[in-house]
């Protein structure tokens, strides 16, 4: 049931993003991850499912994880340019507490 909660939450997070394209960036203002995760857990309310948790060290990784990508001016995972993978970039941030850890990417980019 999770796994398919997670699909279902990130079918509509694509839906958003390709409807929200059609709107000019000068039409509205930036969304922060914040604004991101509220509209989300608002939407998962709305269909019954729990709110998404956040977590510090997930947040601090994709952010830098960001920064990276906007310095190199790339749309592409980092491992892919000889960046550790995602599960290392968190676990080496202490996402895990030591254990191993499985976490996974996924980016969107465009053009504002």
């Amino acid at each position: 049931m999770h796994k398919q909660n997670f699909f279902i939450t990130l079918f509509l997070l694509a839906l958003m993003f390709f409807t929200s394209s059609t709107v000019s960036a000068q039409d509205t203002p930036p969304t922060s991850p914040w604004d991101l995760i509220s509209q989300t857990n608002v939407l998962r309310e709305s269909y019954g499912y729990a709110d998404l948790s956040v977590d510090g060290i997930l947040m601090a990784t994709a952010q830098s994880t960001a920064e990276t990508m906007a310095s190199y001016q790339s749309c592409t995972h980092l491992a892919s340019m000889g960046y550790p993978n995602a599960s290392a970039r968190a676990m080496a941030a202490g996402y895990g507490g030591g254990a191993t850890a499985f976490v996974t990417e996924n980016i969107a980019c465009g053009v504002s």
